[in-house]
C-alpha cells in the first residue's frame, strides 16, 4: 500500500487517468438490468452552482441490511451507527428522486479509531474499513456517474488525526505553553 502521494503506484494511477482522458475511454456500468456507458474520467460540471447537492455523513446515513428503526431524535450517542459506502449505493436512487444531482460524502478515508464522523483522517490514501473498501467507493462513484450524478468526497487537509509522532513521546505529549521549548516532530 502506498504511503506517499509521490510513490510510483500513485503516479501510475494518475498517468492512467490522464491517458484515459486523452483517449476518451469509456466504462460500462451495470444499473439494474441495463448497462450504461460512462466516460472515464467523468467530467466535472461546468458550474457547480447548477447542481443540487445532498450532503450526508456516512456513519449516520444507511447501514445495509439493518431493519431496526432509527434512534429516537432526542437520543444522543457518540457511538458508531454503522453506515457504509454500500449503504449509500443502496439508496442512490432515493437520493436522485429527491432531486439531487450530486452527493457530498463525509470523509471516508482511514480515520482514528475513535472518530465517528470521518474528520480525523490518519491515512489519506486508504478507505476506512468501517465505511467499506476501495471497490465499494469505486462502485458508488460508478453508480452515481451512470445516473448522471456527481460524488464530492469531503476531505479536510488543514487538520487530521494522529499522522505524526513526537520524538521520544509517541503520538501523545503533554500540553505545553508558547514560552516552553517545542517538541521535535519525527
Amino acid at each position: 500500500m502506498p504511503r506517499s502521494l509521490l510513490e510510483t503506484e500513485i503516479k501510475d494511477v494518475l498517468d492512467q487517468i490522464r491517458s484515459n482522458a486523452l483517449q476518451k475511454k469509456n466504462k460500462a456500468v451495470k444499473v439494474g438490468d441495463k448497462t450504461i456507458v460512462i466516460p472515464t474520467p467523468f467530467s466535472s460540471p461546468i458550474d457547480w452552482r447548477d447542481q443540487v447537492i445532498y450532503f450526508l455523513m456516512v456513519d449516520r446515513f444507511n447501514k445495509p441490511n439493518d431493519n431496526r428503526y432509527p434512534l429516537p431524535f432526542e437520543e444522543k450517542t457518540n457511538a458508531q451507527l454503522g453506515g457504509t459506502i454500500k449503504g449509500i449505493t443502496e439508496q442512490i436512487d432515493y437520493i436522485q428522486e429527491l432531486g439531487a444531482t450530486a452527493i457530498w460524502v463525509s470523509p471516508v478515508l482511514r480515520n482514528t479509531i475513535d472518530s465517528i464522523h470521518g474528520y480525523s483522517i490518519q491515512n489519506f490514501l486508504m478507505v476506512d474499513p468501517r465505511f467499506g473498501s476501495d471497490s465499494d467507493l469505486i462502485e458508488l462513484v460508478d453508480q452515481a456517474h451512470a445516473r448522471g450524478m456527481y460524488i464530492i468526497l469531503d476531505i479536510v487537509i488543514n487538520h487530521a488525526g494522529d499522522v505524526f509522532e513526537y520524538d521520544g513521546y509517541g503520538h501523545m505529549a503533554d500540553n505545553i505553553t508558547d514560552d516552553q521549548p517545542q517538541y521535535p516532530i519525527m
